[in-house]
């Protein structure tokens, strides 16, 4: 008895006939086990290429470059001309100075430290000030010293271009000839293009005739260290640790320093900062054995030792410009 096919079977070499499966033949055991899928081979092509052609879409937007900002919001060709700088500060006077992304307003400072002249009282304790106030101009990059009549011929630094007459205002693109790198404005820490470093000439004991000079002289230079501008007096602190410093407003008692005494004595009414940098002390008090203390010159390790109190100083200048002193 032969078996019958649903469909006409064909013949392959060596007589084997080759077919469809009888329709009363048992089903594999997989078609038993997974369940048979609702989707179409055509479906499946159709939602492949919808994801492929979604894939697609999102590289192209990431590979796309950024929009270019509009010519209105580029900033402006820098122009350091001098009458720029002075048309601008001399039209809009009102305006105060503000730090780099900041609309704080800016204290201009002037620092000036006081103590005996080189080359014969170099790096003695009565000098610390100016030990310190050298340190600061190498630790922040400032100018190099040098004489200036106008300021009762004191030796001055600045952050910023000393040629213009408006010399300490925020004008970092043009920077004195001579430095060793141009720095941009935003490598410049923010208010120190409005420090302004001088030496006293003087010996100590009469400074306070240079220091009226040559700041009443820095006040003339702009509206702004007119009306906002700050003294600031670096000086030897006596009886202090060395290399502490100390941080005092004008007023009160002076400590027998005759240099403060000179300044109090000359600018009675101008309110300033007291910076004191710690020399230590003798064992004795006697006014003798203080003064040729004072004028000793420092050894290596003092020395060493006043120098690293200058990053200290630094910080409390921007305290002090900052208005938390």
């Amino acid at each position: 008895m032969s078996k019958s096919w649903d469909a006409t079977t064909d013949a392959v070499p060596g007589g084997a006939r080759v077919g469809k499966v009888p329709t009363n033949a048992p089903q594999p055991l997989s078609d038993h086990i997974l369940p048979p899928t609702t989707e179409s081979p055509a479906q499946r092509d159709e939602s492949t290429e919808e994801e492929t052609a979604e894939d697609r879409k999102k590289e192209k937007l990431d590979r796309k470059p950024k929009p270019k900002r509009p010519r209105g919001g580029q900033l402006p060709a820098l122009d350091n001309s001098r009458s720029v700088q002075q048309r601008n500060l001399v039209e809009s006077p009102a305006a105060p100075l503000t730090m780099f992304g900041s609309a704080k307003p800016v204290v201009p400072l002037f620092i000036a430290s006081i103590g005996n002249p080189a080359p014969k009282y170099a790096n003695t304790f009565h000098s610390a000030g100016h030990v310190v106030i050298a340190r600061i101009r190498e630790l922040r990059e400032f100018a190099a010293f040098r004489k200036d009549r106008r300021l009762a011929n004191g030796e001055v630094s600045y952050q910023t271009d000393p040629t213009s007459k408006y010399q300490n205002t925020i004008n970092p693109f043009k920077l004195m000839t001579g430095r060793r790198d141009e720095r941009q404005p935003e490598e410049i820490p923010a208010g120190e293009e409005n420090w302004t470093l001088w030496q006293s000439p003087t010996l100590m004991n009469t400074s306070g005739k240079a220091v009226r000079t040559a700041w009443n002289e820095w006040r003339k230079e702009s509206p702004e260290f007119a009306s906002s501008g700050l003294l600031v007096v670096l000086h030897d602190e006596l009886e202090s640790p060395l290399g502490k410093v100390k941080v005092r407003a004008s007023g009160g008692s002076n400590k027998g320093h005759n240099g403060l005494k000179s300044i109090a004595a000359h600018l009675p009414n101008t309110p300033y900062v007291k910076v004191g940098i710690g020399i230590g002390r003798p064992e004795s008090r006697s006014p003798e054995d203080v003064s040729k203390y004072v004028l000793k010159k420092m050894s290596p390790h003092e020395l060493i030792t006043v120098r690293e109190a200058a990053g200290n100083v630094i910080g409390k200048l921007r305290d002090i410009q900052e208005g938390k002193i």
